[in-house]
């Protein structure tokens, strides 16, 4: 009779080493509520913009953003765009995609476009900002096209 419980005991061990080991996830995609969370962060980037703050437009990157860009880079590419295209006059969303993992792999991705309009002209600002390791949203890389 004292086979059946160390055998039960041997399933109960590998039943527990298999959980433990498991990586628990759910995930979303084009949540809406990931959308405003993502909207809050670009909020202090609309602010300096339509503020022409222009020089404080960098301090709201991530670290790992300026791995891929310098600073100086960046801080120079905001103030061509705001010589060449002027101030900004507004600023409306056009797309946005999200993908938020949350569990023990926890992430989050987020691609904002918005089609903002200067003085001198219209483009398309693409934001791409990540959900870090403390759970904050923070932009990661910026592009733009000008319309035709």
């Amino acid at each position: 009779m004292k086979k059946p419980v160390r055998n039960f005991s041997a399933i109960l061990l590998i039943l527990a080493l298999t959980i433990a080991s498991c990586h628990l996830n759910s995930q979303r995609v084009n949540d809406a509520d990931d959308l405003n969370e993502a909207e809050i962060v670009l909020n202090s980037y609309w602010s300096f913009k339509l503020n022409n703050q222009i020089d404080s437009l960098s301090s709201i990157f991530s670290k790992r953003a300026f791995e891929k860009i310098a600073k100086s880079k960046l801080d120079t590419l905001f103030k061509n765009s705001w010589k060449t295209y002027g101030p900004l006059q507004g600023y409306s969303m056009k797309d946005w995609s999200t993908f938020v993992v949350n569990g023990t792999d926890a992430r989050g991705e987020y691609k904002l476009a918005y089609e903002s309009r200067f003085l001198k002209d219209t483009i398309i600002e693409i934001f791409y900002l990540e959900r870090n390791s403390e759970d904050k949203i923070e932009l990661l890389d910026y592009s733009y096209n000008v319309l035709p």
